[in-house]
């Protein structure tokens, strides 16, 4: 109903309702005041309740037409109203004897509605006359026909107004308090129905909501990439998702016919029964065991347990992850972490030794020049200096391990390295072993050294030759190859994807077991009796491989043979440039003036000793700071600062810069028993620096020197780009 003053009666209440209210007062009723409107249509709680009841959306029902005619029938009025009241507007959920299509909305506006009132008070609301009343007396609602009103507002158990049971009459009439209590009783009534309603609704929300849970739970059960296991507290199996079925290998009806203890290896009945007791405190726990499959095979789990429903349920989650990837990556990372110290250590003793070994070589090969005419003298020498020659190779072999052998790569052809070192490999291994060559012919080009290439299949050869005292097969095959993300992972391979050249080297020996394989790569690891190897080869190969930005795979069974598979990065160059070597004619010869800084007094003298006989004159230094002073008091122009890298006081990265800053057009070479690559990175040099690799010979020292001095110096050229 609407009206446009706030109308007062005999039982009008002034008590406001929820939340603070405004009051009017009327001078002519003698009522005190009456609430207003905003602080009872805005109450959160009483509009939450309301939209609780889901009314305000739907038709008129049965259930309130039969008390609206009923309470019509029993207050002998001509009109009965169920409305309910929101935040702005009001709803007619029954109307008996009321026109709707003569214009009385299904919603009306609140700033005209008599039921807002009641529902502010939460009482009773009586007007014997509207036309006589002074607030409602002009409202259009008594133009057609509201003459006397009586409302019940309709609270709810848990004290909220939602609206009105109200009667109307269209003659002036006096409502007598029985009346107003049967209205009351009837809208009780009304009520009871609202919230049986609400109650049907949200047990059926409810339902929903637990069909829609129980859904989302079986959709994540179904599809959860970790095995889910649900059991009793006796273990049985009550339900299992895809991934256990897949993982442990039965089928599901096999499966929930089992219980825990037969899959659970690594757990003991009382640990069991520990953690049971355990989860029923905290409700989740983590565990550690060995689940075993079908076929007997086991594998390390871990199981995270959560109790589903209160202390003393009956029924557990078990989420159990299978930990052999991460396992095999932590054995592999300790793996890595261990080649890497030995790597390290290895690198160390190497460059340590190469200054010795340059001193041994280098004396032999200018005793071998002087002693020409003492045949005795120079067999002596030359043994002397094959013994340097092999321990050269080794020390080679400990940086190739540790990946700080001095590389040279160019854009190489394996096939090329294949075919020139096949007859050479076939004396290495011997008659009784034929080797069977597969190259192919559009095969890619990668970069790497060409030498150390020659490495791999020479170490890989003598490995295959042992394996196969008796004979056998040594295959060589080359082939462009494609690797994804997916198999490096399965290798354990760090290494990008893309597009590569592999070598594959196979024989048909003895081959390895799974626990040799596994060690294989380790540096001094040999299966062969003391004193028949190093313990380096496979190492070196492994060095080599990542050294060149490559893998190597290894596939072997025992009695089945081995094959090595070495995957190098293919390129798109198609030529590969000769390196040219130190020992292509006579040595080179200059007059410059030198300046050597090296801090091994024998390595040093020595190094003076070629440069003067090829006729430079050559100033010494221990050390950076010497080498400064020395250069300040020389009074001539330096030519060119040979220096080591790694020395006391003052390396050489810092004396290069000082002493070019005073010498600005001297060449620099560095000296070093790392790989250029190391030191560039470890920022010893700066990148396009002149380097000469320890341990050297003489030719190599003395065309490192000329092609320095015959060179735009690295410096200048710089600051010739950046100007």
């Amino acid at each position: 109903m609407t009206a446009d003053a706030v109308p007062t009666g005999p039982l009008c209440s002034s008590a406001a309702g929820p939340g603070p209210s405004r009051m009017a007062a009327d001078p002519d009723s003698g009522m005190s005041s009456v609430p207003a409107v905003d602080p009872v249509v805005r109450d959160p709680a009483r509009l939450a309740a309301l939209r609780d009841t889901a009314l305000l959306d739907t038709p008129a029902e049965e259930a309130f037409d039969r008390l609206a005619r009923l309470a019509a029938r029993v207050m002998r009025a001509p009109v009965s109203l169920v409305v309910l009241v929101d935040a702005h507007r009001e709803y007619f959920k029954s109307c008996v004897g009321m026109d709707i299509a003569r214009g009385a909305p299904r919603e009306g506006p609140l700033e005209r509605s008599f039921c807002q009132y009641a529902v502010a008070s939460g009482e009773p609301l009586i007007i014997p006359d509207a036309r006589e009343h002074p607030w409602v007396r002009d409202n259009p609602a008594t133009r057609d026909g509201v003459i006397a009103y009586a409302g019940i507002p309709l609270i709810t158990n848990g004290g909220h107004a939602l609206g009105t049971l109200c009667v109307v009459d269209h003659e002036p009439r006096a409502w007598s308090d029985d009346e107003v209590a049967i209205l009351r009783d009837l809208a009780a009534s009304v009520v009871t129905e609202i919230e049986l309603r609400t109650d049907i609704l949200f047990r059926a929300r409810a339902e929903e909501a637990l069909r829609a849970s129980e859904e989302r739970f079986r959709r994540l059960f179904e599809q959860a990439a970790d095995s889910l296991f649900v059991h009793d507290a006796e273990g049985r199996f009550v339900d299992v998702n895809p991934r256990a079925v897949e993982s442990l290998g039965y089928t599901r009806d096999e499966l929930l016919a089992l219980r825990v203890r037969d899959i659970e290896q690594g757990i003991t009945p009382q640990e069991l029964a520990r953690a049971w007791h355990e989860l029923q405190e905290s409700g989740t726990i983590t565990l550690r065991g060995q689940h075993q499959r079908k076929d007997g095979t086991r594998f390390p789990v871990e199981v995270r347990l959560g109790r589903l429903g209160s202390p003393g349920s009956a029924l557990v989650l078990a989420a159990v992850r299978d930990l052999s990837d991460r396992e095999r990556l932590e054995e592999e990372l300790r793996q890595a972490q261990k080649m890497e110290a030995v790597g390290r250590l290895a690198g160390g003793v190497a460059h340590d030794f190469n200054n010795l070994l340059t001193v041994v070589k280098c004396h032999t090969e200018l005793l071998l020049e002087e002693l020409s005419d003492v045949p005795q003298a120079r067999d002596d020498l030359a043994e002397i200096h094959q013994a340097a020659v092999r321990a050269t190779a080794l020390t080679g072999q400990l940086l190739a391990f540790s990946r700080k052998q001095m590389l040279r790569p160019v854009p190489m052809d394996l096939n090329q390295v294949v075919t020139a070192m096949s007859p050479m490999l076939a004396r290495l291994i011997g008659e009784n072993i034929e080797i069977d060559v597969h190259l192919e012919p559009q095969l890619g080009r990668t970069v790497a050294d060409p030498g150390q290439i020659e490495q791999v299949l020479m170490n890989l050869a003598v490995n295959a030759r042992d394996a196969m005292p008796n004979g056998g097969t040594l295959s060589l095959s080359t082939a462009n190859t494609e690797l994804d993300e997916h198999s490096l992972a399965r290798h354990g391979d760090a290494c990008p994807p893309g597009a590569y050249v592999m070598l594959t080297v196979g024989d048909t020996g003895s081959g390895m077991s799974a626990e040799t394989q596994a060690h294989i790569f380790e540096p001094f690891f040999t299966t062969k009796e003391p004193g028949k190897g190093t313990g380096l080869g496979l190492a070196t190969v492994y060095g080599i491989a990542k050294q060149s930005g490559g893998h190597v795979w290894v596939y072997s069974e025992t009695g089945a043979g081995t094959t090595f598979k070495i995957f190098l990065p293919r390129v798109t160059a198609t030529n590969a440039e000769r390196v040219p070597s130190d020992t292509d004619g006579a040595l080179p010869r200059g007059s410059e003036t030198l300046l050597l800084v090296e801090d091994d007094a024998a390595l040093r003298r020595l190094m003076r000793r070629i440069l003067v006989r090829q006729g430079y004159r050559v100033l010494e230094a221990e050390h950076g700071v010497a080498a400064l002073r020395r250069a300040a008091t020389c009074g001539e122009p330096i030519h060119c600062l040979v220096t080591d890298v790694m020395m006391p006081q003052m390396g050489g990265r810092e004396l290069a810069t000082r002493f070019t800053r005073e010498h600005p057009t001297a060449r620099v070479l560095f000296v070093s028993g790392y790989t250029d690559d190391e030191i560039i990175r470890r920022g010893l040099v700066s990148p396009g620096a002149d380097i000469v690799q320890k341990p050297f010979s003489a030719a190599t020292l003395v065309g490192a020197v000329r092609r320095t001095l015959d060179h735009e110096p690295a410096h200048l050229a710089a600051s010739r780009r950046a100007s």
